[in-house]
């Protein structure tokens, strides 16, 4: 076997079947210790916050319009898994003031760790012909995988991060932006605060022009935007919190991960429609249809490993009462605290859905449902 041979064979075998054991392992993780993580995410962004008001209170800092959490190369390579976190003003990178904390991402990175000796330990068998610069350039690579993680966790998180008082007391700029990714280099965003001033009549011309069908961390805030029709657009990771939509026809249009906290959606009409990992919290759906919908919480095959997994689709303490998931799939959807009376889940995917005890009795659920979902007890006072 040539060293090229190896190379292939190690890298199509070893390296591919770690990385699938990782990732699935990292994924399970990040699942049982959520709200751990989450705490600690949203505790390192307080600290910025604190540093930042601390700045701008000694005039030495402006107002804030980027936001990054970077992983650095050269860090992980010495099994420092530590984030910087800065802040820039309207400058961005030009910004000469430097505004930083640091945020411990072991739990992702940890892994990759874990991964790189394992796939070094391979290498061994194929006898000199696997160098230790090679196993260096993979790991390189493969940490693209955990970023995204970090990413995925951070989308999550951040939505409460932004409802701190240490956000809120901060000087931004009228749009400000949050990125996860590498230092000064390739980041993805996760959030989009825009405080400008967006009256209801203005965001329906915009929605009625059929101009655009993308609005992706578009922010809709409390909007009016009852009584329309939108089909096959993408509001994606945008901010609906607290909108009206109530009596909409919504169809089949993207949210995933979009933020429907406290919004009045009553009798809207969402059938076909994606809303992986979006929240529902405290939402009004009273009557809606969501029937088809796809909200499915589940992990890639090996072969999708570039699309983390969402996390799951939730409808805490919300009003489902006579609302219709004819057909939906659900699969690990959080329903504690919801208002289910007469709530319909004729052939809905339910499998790791997590159910209030008390409601599971009246739901009217198949044997083979009420096999596949998870009762949480005691989750209502």
């Amino acid at each position: 076997m040539t060293r090229d041979e190896a190379l292939r064979h190690w890298m199509d075998t070893a390296v591919a079947a770690k990385r699938w054991e990782q990732m699935h392992a990292l994924h399970q993780s990040v699942m049982r210790d959520r709200d751990r993580l989450v705490a600690e995410f949203i505790a390192s962004f307080k600290q910025l916050c604190r540093h930042i008001r601390r700045m701008q209170d000694e005039k030495r800092k402006g107002k804030i319009k980027y936001i990054h959490y970077s992983a650095l190369r050269s860090r992980l390579l010495s099994g420092d898994h530590r984030c910087r976190i800065d802040a820039y003003d309207r400058q961005w990178y030009a910004d000469a003031v430097d505004c930083s904390a640091e945020y411990d991402a072991g739990w992702a990175f940890g892994r990759l760790d874990e991964f790189t000796r394992a796939i070094a330990e391979q290498g061994k068998r194929y006898v000199g012909k696997v160098l230790p610069a090679d196993v260096e350039a993979v790991m390189r690579g493969e940490a693209v995988w955990y970023t995204a993680c970090l990413v995925k966790l951070a989308r999550h998180a951040v939505r409460e991060a932004v409802r701190s008082d240490e956000f809120a007391a901060i000087d931004k700029e009228d749009e400000l932006y949050i990125m996860v990714g590498e230092y000064k280099d390739r980041s993805e965003l996760v959030y989009r605060h825009d405080a400008r001033e967006k009256g209801g009549r203005e965001l329906r011309e915009m929605l009625s022009a059929g101009q655009r069908s993308e609005y992706v961390y578009e922010v809709f805030n409390g909007a009016d935007l009852s009584g329309m029709y939108f089909s096959l657009l993408n509001f994606s990771y945008a901010d609906l919190s607290h909108c009206t939509l109530a009596g909409n026809a919504i169809w089949g249009c993207a949210f995933i991960g979009a933020d429907f906290r406290g919004a009045n959606l009553e009798g809207a009409d969402m059938n076909r429609s994606i809303v992986h990992g979006a929240s529902f919290k405290e939402a009004n759906l009273r009557n809606a249809s969501l029937e088809h919908i796809q909200g499915g919480l589940s992990f890639p095959a090996p072969d999708e490993l570039h699309i983390p997994p969402f996390m799951e689709t939730s409808f805490q303490d919300a009003n489902l009462e006579h609302a219709s998931f004819r057909g939906a799939d659900l699969r690990g959807a959080d329903f504690r605290g919801a208002a289910l009376r007469e709530a319909c889940f004729t052939d809905a995917e339910l499998e790791g859905a997590i159910f209030a005890a008390e409601d599971v009795g009246h739901l009217g659920l198949s044997e083979r449902q009420i096999a596949g979902i998870v009762i949480a007890e005691g989750c209502r006072a």
